[in-house]
């Protein structure tokens, strides 16, 4: 996921447009992430996806996912995109993912007000 994150300049955009932005590596950064009740959408590499799921059924946390599927092919992506509610596709325009992230943030939004964070 290091090189689409790069490739997109993920972290200087989300920061631009007002999102907290914050990289864990293992599984209890990201449960202490989520228990701090500061991110609300998780980005995950759309090959560990499956198994980020399978963890956060049980977590009293709903975050939204959104994966990131890096240089895939046209099939490859299409199956993608069946399977997920919400998928960036790297490379893509920040437009097009940062459309993708606000759309995530809506749908765990409990109040007008809530700051949009990503992790």
């Amino acid at each position: 996921m290091a090189n689409a994150t790069r490739e997109l300049k993920l972290q200087a955009t989300l920061l631009q447009v007002g999102h907290k932005y914050r990289e864990v590596a293992t599984w209890s950064e990201l449960q202490s992430a989520l228990a701090s009740g500061q991110f609300n959408i998780v980005m995950v590499d759309f090959a560990d996806l499956a198994d980020l799921q399978t963890r956060l059924a049980s977590s009293p946390s709903r975050p939204a996912i959104v994966p990131i599927a890096y240089k895939l092919t046209k099939p490859e992506a299409k199956e993608a995109a069946r399977q997920c509610r919400y998928l960036i596709n790297a490379p893509s325009r920040s437009t097009e993912y940062l459309m993708t992230i606000a759309e995530a943030v809506r749908s765990t939004s409990k109040s007008p007000g809530k700051t949009p964070s990503s992790l």
